[in-house]
């Protein structure tokens, strides 16, 4: 058990990864009717984040409009202030499918035969036809950018697009990426560390422990280990470590737990929340895993 941590604790080479961001970026920044949105196009997720775990990790890349945006409101924002915020949000009021299918038409484009339109983003399953240099596949999150406001005088830059469902998610990935790199550096660089293990130990799980595939996406993963106090990370070894960490989940009151951008809770009823049900189940399968 301690050698297969160790083994899961060092990130996996970032150069496949890197050439699909930059092929599905080339193609989606050569698009004529994208340029008219002054798109930025970046990675997301485990890529941008440091913690991929295999070379052929699909890499999550965000295309994000300039010309619009849409807002969200702090429950204790006056009626008052709402009201002249969304008075100018006229630019936010184009239709989001119409942008979407515009991207998804350049990523046809360049990738023929490759492109398929999932629940939450729009996979890229190959990005090139190099033998030499195979690319992992891509999944390119469709966004606008997104302002979370706590008064007229001050809000907090996101992102946020639609499912298939036509559920809205809302995602702070900026917070994110800043607040994971403030608990690397409080914990000496074992907090990724440990998020590429337990990621590692959750696809083991669900090989050995049939733990359900889709109940324990690395997003909220991630979330709920970064919740644990940095005096769990303290132990070099990657198995006292993980024991430390999963031990205190077993333990903690899990409703109380945020999001690493610190704006949402981890755990609720939304489209952009984890279950504590589900949170449980990997939770009891790695501590009987880890004895």
């Amino acid at each position: 058990m301690d050698s297969l941590l160790a083994a899961w604790e060092p990130a996996a080479d970032p150069a496949p990864g890197q050439r699909t961001f930059e092929v599905v970026r080339d193609a989606l920044l050569a698009s004529p009717a994208l340029s008219a949105r002054n798109v930025r196009v970046y990675l997301h997720g485990a890529h941008a984040g440091d913690t991929v775990t295999r070379a052929d990790e699909p890499v999550d890349v965000v295309i994000e409009s300039g010309t619009s945006y849409l807002a969200g409101f702090t429950p204790h924002v006056s009626d008052l202030a709402r009201q002249s915020i969304e008075g100018s949000l006229g630019a936010g009021s184009w239709d989001y499918w119409e942008y979407r299918g515009e991207v998804q038409s350049a990523l046809r484009e360049a990738f023929p035969g490759a492109v398929r339109d999932g629940e939450h983003a729009l996979r890229v399953m190959h990005t090139s036809l190099s033998v030499s240099h195979p690319t992992p596949p891509a999944q390119v999150i469709v966004a606008l950018p997104y302002r979370h406001y706590s008064g007229l005088g001050g809000w907090t830059a996101g992102i946020t697009y639609f499912t298939r469902s036509f559920d809205q998610v809302v995602q702070y990935p900026r917070l994110h990426r800043d607040n994971g790199a403030l608990k690397d550096r409080e914990t000496e660089g074992r907090y990724k560390a440990t998020v590429r293990m337990a990621k590692q130990m959750r696809d083991y799980l669900q090989d050995v422990l049939a733990l359900e595939r889709g109940r324990v996406p690395s997003y909220f993963l991630e979330c709920l280990l970064w919740n644990v106090p940095a005096r769990k990370y303290a132990d070099p070894d990657p198995g006292p470590r993980m024991h430390e960490v999963v031990g205190y989940l077993e333990g903690a009151y899990l409703p109380a737990f945020e999001q690493q951008h610190m704006i949402e809770a981890l755990f609720g009823g939304s489209a952009s929340q984890w279950t504590t049900s589900d949170a449980r189940l990997f939770i009891d399968a790695a501590s009987r895993w880890l004895g």
